[in-house]
């Protein structure tokens, strides 16, 4: 027994070992790599399809929200928002240009202006926000300055005779903000600027007058470019000074109305309707200086 150890030991020692066969993988058979993938395995071709895919679907996803420039938002329902956004679809430089326009009411230009690009309300409802606060600020500012007036020609040595014990009144002791002011002055504003475009544009439509309603809107609004200085203005404690500023700002924004409305209702009225031409003209202008009277009244006649 001993002596087969031996020789079995001497025969293994004998054998070199080759380490490179060890190293080589071990395949499984092909059969189970089948399994294997038909099964549920990961393909990498199946990977890269499944990831095309993706891609092609974010793709058109971005391409849906694209807005496109030259797209017929009239195709769209009218309650439908893709259908309004033809309306706010506009660049600064033509805003700006638009202003220009409003302020420069000798030439009766912005229809044709309007015709060249896209007919705007983003312009418009800026405007119109921007002169209801600043309204309201100036008109605060101003009733602040007046009661520090009020205040110190009570509790001056100079008004000793009038008011010998520096007493100050309840009523005047303490100043706060009023805020009726924010919510009756700017609503009607907002129901005058929507209210008198819709008016004549239903007569529009009835003389066959070719003036959309989103280009009466829009002249209504940018007419108001002409009372933002005034706002400025309005802060000096002299109401002379108010009720010159804001009776130019009106007569110059009635200008800019008339003057544009006036040149295409002008070419296009016909037969009877010439009757009611200067009613409506004449009417248009007294409605806006009607207008042009509540913002003096209600903003700056009391303080």
């Amino acid at each position: 027994m001993a002596d087969d150890l031996e020789f079995f030991e001497s025969e293994v020692s004998a054998q070199p070992i080759d380490l490179s066969e060890l190293a080589q993988p071990i395949d499984p058979p092909q059969g189970e790599i089948d399994e294997v993938v038909i099964g549920g395995g990961i393909d990498e071709n199946e990977i890269k399809l499944h990831a095309l895919q993706e891609g092609e679907e974010e793709s058109s996803e971005e391409e849906e929200e694209e807005e496109d420039p030259n797209a017929d938002h009239n195709t769209y329902p009218i309650w439908d928002i893709k259908y309004y956004r033809q309306f706010f679809n506009v660049t600064q430089k033509d805003i700006m240009k638009r202003m220009m326009l409003a302020l420069s009411w000798f030439r009766p230009t912005f229809f044709k202006e309007c015709k060249k690009g896209k007919v705007d309300l983003w312009g418009p409802f800026w405007i119109t926000v921007t002169l209801v606060v600043t309204m309201i600020i100036g008109s605060n500012m101003l009733g602040l300055i007046n009661y520090n007036s009020i205040l110190k020609s009570l509790t001056s040595g100079s008004g000793e005779d009038e008011n010998p014990m520096n007493v100050i009144p309840d009523e005047i002791e303490t100043w706060t903000n009023d805020f009726t002011i924010v919510s009756v002055g700017s609503t009607c504003i907002a129901v005058y600027m929507i209210l008198m475009p819709l008016f004549l544009w239903s007569l529009q439509k009835w003389m066959n007058i070719p003036i959309t309603l989103v280009q009466t809107l829009a002249v209504y609004g940018y007419s108001n470019t002409s009372m933002l200085p005034i706002t400025l203005i309005c802060i000096v404690p002299f109401w002379y000074i108010r009720l010159a500023a804001v009776a130019l700002g009106t007569i110059w924004s009635s200008a800019f109305i008339f003057t544009n409305m006036f040149s295409v209702w002008k070419s296009n009225v016909q037969g009877a309707n010439k009757l009611y031409f200067p009613f409506v003209m004449g009417g248009m202008v007294v409605f806006h200086i009607a207008f042009g009277a509540f913002i003096y009244l209600y903003f700056y006649s009391n303080l």
